[in-house]
């Protein structure tokens, strides 16, 4: 059994009829949801069901689970066993692994947001909610960073707030959700399935890349994370991704605003080295985009020439902290 955010996981092994009425020896995982969240296994099993028949099988090397079955009423799934290690367990290996992980996660989200229309639910649009109670809640915990936290989430909302088209997105597509095996690239856990903002997934893929290795070994390892969401933004830009400036950094620092966050509030992990200069980095993310995705060193920004500070909404044109 393990625990997988809300829900429970337990590996099995049994038999599937299939239609010929032949009996196949499959290994398979059952999700078991809370009551509340019912509506999560309905969604997941949904989308698997629609990126299956749409190609995202054997023989193919891009891949989902293959879902097997679902109940609304006892709110649990069942579906394939997908095979491979994660994407994060590459993100501390050596730089040709790293980066070959990264790219074969950047062509998965390709091949997603290539579809056909895909029919599935609207953002839930809680976003602007989530994000200013990250800000807040941290603040609590770490009242220094107070001001460069409120700043970076005004600035967040007031970009979030500007509606933009949708996509069929994963809507939780990170490093430990992209199991790689070979040449074949599995993506699971599809609970927040739905239509977002082009630049959500990408910029929550290369956010959560950024961070992990900093929750693992702190600042020494943040040069690990910028290169592999270096080569994952290249291969997604070479591929035609529909992702695009400012909404890319935006998501990206929404999605490690959201990190620190629950690693923090939610698991009441003492981080060593405190939130370091991630709130200091957001902000001047959001003022001159996120240079480590194009190689810059990770432990300091580039302000691109002429950049200027944008006003932020509900306030007298605050300038951001590093120019107070």
């Amino acid at each position: 059994m393990l625990v997988h955010g809300n829900a429970l996981l337990f590996g099995c092994r049994g038999w599937y009829l299939d239609r010929t009425s032949e009996e196949t020896e499959i290994d398979f995982v059952v999700k078991l949801y809370p009551e509340a969240r019912y509506e999560r296994a309905v969604r997941s099993y949904r989308a698997l069901i629609e990126l299956h028949r749409s190609g995202f099988r054997a023989p193919r090397r891009l891949r989902v689970p293959r879902p097997y079955g679902c109940s609304p009423l006892w709110s649990f799934t069942l579906q394939e066993r997908a095979a491979g290690t994660p994407w994060a367990d590459r993100l501390l290996a050596g730089e040709r692994e790293r980066r070959r992980a990264s790219r074969q996660a950047a062509l998965w989200l390709l091949s997603l947001q290539r579809s056909p229309a895909l029919d599935w639910p609207p953002d839930p649009g809680d976003e602007v909610v989530r994000t200013r109670r990250y800000a807040d809640e941290l603040a609590m915990l770490y009242p220094q960073q107070a001001s460069v936290l409120q700043t970076a989430a005004d600035e967040i909302v007031r970009r979030l707030e500007q509606s933009r088209p949708v996509i069929a997105a994963h809507g939780d597509y990170h490093p430990k959700n992209v199991l790689i095996v070979g040449d074949v690239v599995t993506a699971i856990d599809f609970d927040a399935a739905a239509c977002r903002d082009a630049a959500f997934d990408p910029g929550y893929a290369i956010g959560q890349a950024l961070i992990m290795p900093f929750f693992w070994h702190g600042t020494e390892a943040m040069s690990l994370g910028a290169d592999a969401a270096s080569a994952f933004w290249k291969t997604y830009q070479d591929g035609g991704g529909k992702a695009e400036e400012p909404r890319l950094t935006t998501y990206i620092a929404r999605t490690v605003l959201q990190a620190l966050h629950y690693a923090c509030w939610i698991k009441r992990r003492r981080l060593r080295e405190g939130l370091a200069p991630w709130p200091r980095l957001i902000v001047e993310w959001l003022d001159g985009g996120c240079p480590q995705i194009h190689g810059a060193p990770s432990h300091r920004t580039v302000r691109r020439p002429g950049a200027l500070h944008q006003p932020v909404a509900g306030r007298r044109d605050r300038a951001f902290p590093e120019d107070a």
